[in-house]
């Protein structure tokens, strides 16, 4: 197991009650809502943990991203199969047997049938991005190259089946002399 950043931990504490202590000098938080408050808790954490990833609107929209990427699988009891009833099918098969792969700090969809991945995202992200593809051109194009395949196939089985004869008259030729 990875120690802890002892040094991190304590400028992040630090950071933390300088950010509440700053609650003392401001007379409009007092009309917070509990959402306004939480969000500006939150802003303060984030920006504690990494100031400059964090900073500002933009920082405080990644904050919150990766926030619910950690919390949101332990919030939801449900299996990874449940978790899936939002997404679109599988760009490529069009199946619906999906899972949300979370790995560290990012997250992909993937199909448990054709085993396509991506795109990687945070855990809302991902999900987001995968039902922005755009599937019927996709299902189409899978099933040309399919046909294209078979197509070839059936040439190369026809060449193969003339070899084999044309060897076989040419031995038997061989043979008659």
């Amino acid at each position: 197991m990875k120690q802890p950043d002892k040094a991190r931990m304590k400028r992040m504490i630090s950071d933390m009650k300088k950010y509440w202590n700053t609650y003392d000098a401001q007379e409009g938080c007092l009309l917070y809502t509990d959402k306004t408050f939480i969000d500006d808790a939150l802003y303060g954490l984030g920006v504690a943990i990494d100031p400059k990833k964090y900073f500002a609107a933009q920082g405080y929209d990644k904050f919150k991203a990766a926030l619910l990427e950690r919390l949101l699988p332990d919030a939801i009891e449900e299996s990874k199969y449940e978790q899936t009833r939002t997404l679109l099918p599988c760009p490529f098969c069009g199946s619906k047997n999906l899972i949300i792969d979370p790995y560290y700090d990012e997250s992909s969809v993937v199909c448990q049938d054709c085993k396509t991945d991506g795109p990687a995202g945070n855990y809302v992200e991902c999900q987001r991005l995968w039902n922005k593809r755009p599937r019927e051109k996709m299902i189409e194009a899978a099933g040309a190259a399919k046909a294209v395949i078979a197509l070839e196939q059936n040439k190369l089985r026809s060449y193969i089946d003339c070899v084999a004869e044309a060897g076989c008259k040419a031995r038997t030729e061989v043979f008659k002399t």
